[in-house]
């Protein structure tokens, strides 16, 4: 029983006329004529009356006209349901990310650009495992991360590289140097970022120049590592960009570049496989890449 075929049923009942009906539904009316007589074979009864050139429903097809027009009231609320539902998201974007200062400085340049545009934007700082898991739930459009995702429902997309840098505070003895070996720093105690740098690269750059770092603090608080810093309880990586937008000119913490180790970070934008984005988010979402 095609759907096509109930439709049909359903106008002609309504303009009990065959020829309005045909006119109606763009088809001839031998076409539609045929139509319901197939309707009638496959349910084995007699849905319409006939006499003298006028159509009328037979008393159990104006029983089952009443099922089949709830059937098309309900399958209309649900268009109206679906539509209602891509309004709203044309105009809403859901996006997360584990680092604010990637985020922040990406919603604020596309705000400065787009200041007439009505869009809803809802941030949300996850963690690495949360972010995938809201991906995977449907729950974010799309997402930034400084950590690689390895599942193959999500798309990742490499944005850029970023160079890694050693903070300091201005009285650690380091402070008046432009640039320091990584393997002359086994002795420090370093505060990790986890929020900006993955705990588990900086112990792994440690280990590539020959030592295991003393991490005495892991935070995902920033002000934190920024207050021990300034205090000159240890250093930190930091993310080039990430330092550059955040202090200036005579900031109580310095940055210095490796001599010995390249250390990078890249940045990359996740989706789930098989979602499909609205214009807003999808507009979003090249803009970062283009941003980034």
């Amino acid at each position: 029983m095609e759907l096509t075929y109930l439709y049909y049923f359903k106008v002609i009942a309504e303009k009990e006329n065959m020829s309005r009906a045909a006119e109606t539904l763009h088809v001839s009316q031998p076409a539609l004529s045929k139509t319901i007589s197939k309707l009638e074979r496959s349910l084995g009864v007699t849905l319409f009356e006939r006499k003298k050139g006028r159509i009328s429903l037979s008393p159990i097809g104006a029983d089952f006209y009443r099922q089949v027009a709830r059937a098309f009231d309900c399958i209309a609320e649900g268009q109206r349901l679906i539509d209602d539902y891509k309004a709203a998201a044309s105009t809403s974007v859901t996006i997360g990310c584990p680092v604010a200062e990637l985020l922040n400085s990406l919603l604020l340049s596309y705000l400065r650009e787009h200041q007439q545009e009505t869009l809803q934007i809802s941030q949300f700082l996850y963690s690495p495992e949360m972010l995938q898991q809201q991906l995977l739930n449907g729950k974010l459009d799309f997402a930034l991360t400084p950590i690689p995702f390895h599942n193959p429902e999500i798309n990742q997309f490499k944005l850029m590289d970023e160079e890694i840098l050693l903070a300091v505070g201005r009285t650690h003895p380091l402070a008046d140097r432009h640039f320091v070996r990584l393997a002359d720093c086994k002795e420090e105690k370093f505060l990790v970022n986890d929020a900006s740098f993955d705990r588990r690269a900086v112990i792994d750059n440690c280990r590539i120049v020959g030592f295991t770092p003393n991490i005495t603090l892991c935070s995902n608080e920033p002000r934190i590592i920024d207050e021990a810093l300034e205090s000159g309880q240890g250093v930190s990586f930091v993310p080039a960009n990430v330092f550059y937008s955040k202090y200036q000119a005579n900031n109580p913490v310095v940055a210095l570049r490796f001599s010995d180790i390249e250390v990078f970070r890249f940045i990359s934008i996740v989706s789930r496989k098989d979602r499909t984005l609205m214009e807003m988010p999808k507009k979003l979402y090249n803009f970062a890449v283009h941003f980034f």
